[in-house]
């Protein structure tokens, strides 16, 4: 199989070690947004997610893009307890948080900033919802894929330029989160046209737009017709023109 190259820088910080070290912080900007307002906006639907079963425990996180910095979920915080004060502030070029504080950005952050570079989006759900997160388990692979739904009225839920027909990218589930998103900023560069939304396999879905509640939306949609073609055990279904 074709293997998608991939070109990164390395990584300034580790979001999996205990011991890492930050880089220096910059002195705060003008453009940094207020955490208080974006901070409640991500905080009520990460509490909403978790109600629901999609964002268990410390699971799951939310951005909100504002210019060239984005408001995150901290790292190892439970989504259903989430206050507007918990965010961090990083910045979209390089995943790097903006304040000298206790809290870390998500370990996903590198994949909202590699959406945000590609795609500018304004904001990133990523979760955990049992249906599609059972559907990328079989489809496991060493490289990125395409899992192709057709015939379904819930496509045009995703957002995307086909109704009828889309094919969503998986990404293998590596252990460094900055391969993963180096891997979907290469392939969105490369597929222009690609839905709003992603796999992880056997991890969750990705799902961005241009707020917060579009986000939501697309990652329901997406949820929703996995559940359908695991009932119906059909992901393309013929649809008569009449």
């Amino acid at each position: 199989m074709r293997e998608i190259p991939i070109v990164v820088n390395t990584p300034v910080w580790d979001v999996h070690g205990d011991d890492s070290t930050w880089p220096t912080t910059p002195e705060p900007s003008d453009r940094v947004p207020d955490p208080s307002t974006a901070g409640e906006r991500i905080a009520v639907v990460a509490r909403g997610l978790h109600a629901r079963g999609w964002m268990s425990g410390t699971a799951g996180n939310v951005s909100e893009r504002h210019s060239d910095h984005a408001v995150i979920t901290p790292s190892g915080l439970p989504k259903g307890e989430l206050r507007a004060t918990d965010m961090v502030t990083i910045a979209i070029a390089d995943s790097i948080p903006l304040h000298d504080n206790s809290l870390r950005p998500s370990a996903q952050a590198y994949i909202h900033t590699a959406i945000y570079r590609a795609c500018g989006a304004d904001a990133v759900v990523h979760a955990h919802p049992p249906h599609a997160t059972a559907l990328s388990v079989h489809e496991l692979a060493a490289e990125v894929s395409t899992i192709r739904f057709a015939g379904y009225e819930l496509i045009k839920a995703l957002g995307g330029n086909r109704s009828g027909v889309v094919d969503i990218p998986a990404f293998p589930n590596h252990a460094d989160v900055w391969r993963i998103g180096a891997e979907v900023e290469t392939y969105l560069a490369a597929h222009p046209d690609a839905p709003p939304v992603l796999f992880i396999m056997g991890h969750g879905i990705t799902a961005w737009g241009t707020s917060l509640a579009q986000a939501q939306d697309r990652a329901e949609g997406l949820e929703a017709l996995c559940e359908l073609t695991s009932l119906t055990g059909r992901r393309q279904i013929a649809v008569s023109d009449n």
